[in-house]
């Protein structure tokens, strides 16, 4: 089945519509003091656009060193500026800038691939040239309820990116995703359920696999949600 991060954005957003009208006759939600509409099409924005237009910070104009002048103006921690690559400076800045503006449904996507190692760089060649990855994340509420991307396949290129990551594992880096045995080559994604009353977690779908994709491939062809 011929998918990527695309499909599964119009799966995610089809998905919360559906569910929340069987559930409520409404695609209007009440979460804490907000009214959330799942209504498709959810809003998508590249990470750099989302800074740029809720932070109203222009990343394409920034040198690196301005960019940690920015984060050193947040409340960050600042040992998560040590060694920082500018890509993991713009996802930082994305994370103390934007995350808490992101209320109704937001798909944000293009992320750079310090991020995520098993990503594949993004198609298009200005982004590929940025070494943007197709990855998204879904938002509601100011929370993250979903990561997804389109999956690296080149073993070598893994294995490659995997010991960068484990290097930085050494180094003292907590995000980082070292080389492990036992890793799934086909998770895709996860969906985190929140409570509707209170801010906190409920619990986590596991991750979506290419078997599981047939559901995908089955609404992208015309047969909607069950």
């Amino acid at each position: 089945v011929n998918l990527d991060y695309n499909d599964i954005m119009s799966l995610t957003e089809k998905l919360f519509e559906t569910i929340a009208i069987k559930l409520t006759g409404s695609t209007k939600v009440k979460f804490l003091d907000h009214e959330i509409d799942l209504k498709t099409p959810w809003k998508r924005l590249t990470m750099k656009d989302s800074i740029k237009e809720y932070a109203k910070i222009d990343i394409d104009k920034l040198s690196t060193e301005e960019i940690k002048n920015k984060l050193q103006e947040t409340k960050i921690n600042r040992e998560k500026l040590k060694g920082a690559t500018r890509g993991k400076m713009i996802a930082l800045l994305f994370e103390e800038l934007v995350e808490d503006k992101l209320i109704q449904p937001h798909h944000i996507t293009d992320h750079p691939i310090e991020t995520t190692p098993l990503c594949k760089v993004h198609r298009d060649p200005t982004k590929n040239k940025e070494v943007m990855v197709e990855r998204f994340e879904s938002f509601i509420a100011k929370k993250e309820f979903l990561n997804a991307y389109s999956e690296l396949n080149d073993p070598i290129q893994q294995r490659k990116l995997l010991e960068e990551q484990s290097i930085k594992k050494e180094s003292g880096d907590e995000e980082a995703h070292p080389v492990r045995q036992g890793l799934d080559p086909e998770k895709r994604g996860d969906i985190s359920i929140y409570q509707t009353d209170h801010d906190s977690y409920g619990t986590a779908l596991g991750g979506t696999t290419c078997q599981d994709l047939s559901l995908l491939h089955h609404y992208r062809s015309g047969g909607g949600l069950l």
